[in-house]
Formats: C-alpha cells, sequence, structure tokens
C-alpha cells in the first residue's frame, strides 16, 4: 500500500479524536508530537500485518483454475484494503 493510502487512512481515524492535532510541517511530519506518535505506532501497526495466501495449484483443470481465480481476487481486495500478503 501506498504511503499517501496509509496516510490518508490515519488521518480519517485520528479527525475523531479531538486530542490530535493533523497539522503538519514542510517536511511531512505532525506539527504535535502526539500526533507524530500515534502516526508511527500506525504505521508500525500496518507495516506488521500480512496475510499469507494460500500457493496456488500446479495443475490445470476447472477447479484448480477456480481456486487460481479466488487467490487472485482475495489479493486484488487485500491491496484495496491496504493489506500486505505474500
Amino acid at each position: 500500500m501506498s504511503d499517501d493510502k496509509v496516510r490518508a487512512e490515519f488521518e480519517e481515524v485520528a479527525k475523531s479524536d479531538k486530542w490530535l492535532n493533523l497539522c503538519r510541517l514542510p517536511h511531512g511530519g505532525y506539527r504535535s508530537f502526539e500526533t507524530q506518535q500515534a502516526w508511527w505506532f500506525w504505521q508500525a501497526s500496518r507495516a506488521s500485518l500480512c496475510v499469507e495466501l494460500p500457493t496456488a495449484p500446479a495443475t490445470c483443470d476447472m477447479a484448480s483454475t477456480l481456486i487460481c481465480d479466488t487467490i487472485k481476487d482475495c489479493a486484488a481486495a487485500l491491496d484495496k484494503a491496504g493489506v500486505k500478503y505474500k
């Protein structure tokens, strides 16, 4: 997931917290140390989240094609949600 998407998700959640100041400095950090800490923790939590997808079958029958398509669909959904996978 891109850093911009991670930051957008963080800021969307942070807006509901009256203690976090989302004012940013020119280098991209947050003016408030508490907000900066929350941002570091948010990034670390997202980086540690990783889903392991099953491997695709080696055979080429109709069932394995459906399994491969399902794995691809899952990967696309995880990409959209910003979740890492392997």
